[in-house]
C-alpha cells in the first residue's frame, strides 16, 4: 500500500484507518466492509466505522446488492474540488466576521516568522499593499 498516499490523505484530516480503507477501494471498488477488513487485516467493527466516516466525508458510496452492501470510492479529483470550494466559501465567511470585528490591525514592525510558508504569505502581503517602493 502507498505509504506516501497515506500520509497525504490524513493530511487532509482523514484518520489512518479511514486512509487505508480509501486507498484498498482505489485499488478494488465494490469491496464488502467484511472483505476491506480482512485485506487490512482490522476488526470489522472499526473498518465499518471508517467507511461510515468516509461516506458522510464524501469519499465513499455505498451501494446494497442483495444481502451484503458493496462501497466504491469517489474519484479523489471530485472530492478535492468540493473540498476547495468549502475551504473558499469558509475563507469569505471568516474573513468577513474577522473585518467586522473592531482591533488594532498591526502592520508595521518586525515579524518573528517560523515557517517558510507563513514567511512567504507575510512578504506578498506587505509587498500587495505597498504603496511606492519595497526594501527587503
Amino acid at each position: 500500500m502507498s505509504e506516501k498516499l497515506i500520509k497525504e490523505l490524513e493530511s487532509l484530516g482523514l484518520a489512518n484507518l479511514e486512509a487505508n480503507v480509501y486507498v484498498v477501494l482505489l485499488s478494488e471498488a465494490g469491496l464488502t466492509g467484511y472483505r476491506i477488513a480482512n485485506r487490512l487485516n482490522k476488526p470489522n467493527a472499526n473498518t465499518y466505522k471508517a467507511l461510515d466516516s468516509l461516506t458522510e466525508k464524501g469519499l465513499v458510496v455505498s451501494t446494497d446488492h442483495g444481502h451484503a452492501r458493496r462501497y466504491s470510492p469517489i474519484p479523489i479529483n471530485e472530492y478535492l474540488n468540493r473540498r476547495e470550494l468549502d475551504f473558499k466559501s469558509q475563507r469569505k465567511r471568516i474573513e468577513a466576521s474577522v473585518d467586522a470585528l473592531e482591533y488594532p490591525r498591526q502592520e508595521e514592525g518586525l515579524f518573528s516568522l517560523k515557517q517558510y510558508n507563513q514567511a512567504l504569505a507575510k512578504a506578498r502581503s506587505m509587498i500587495a499593499s505597498a504603496e511606492s517602493i519595497v526594501v527587503a
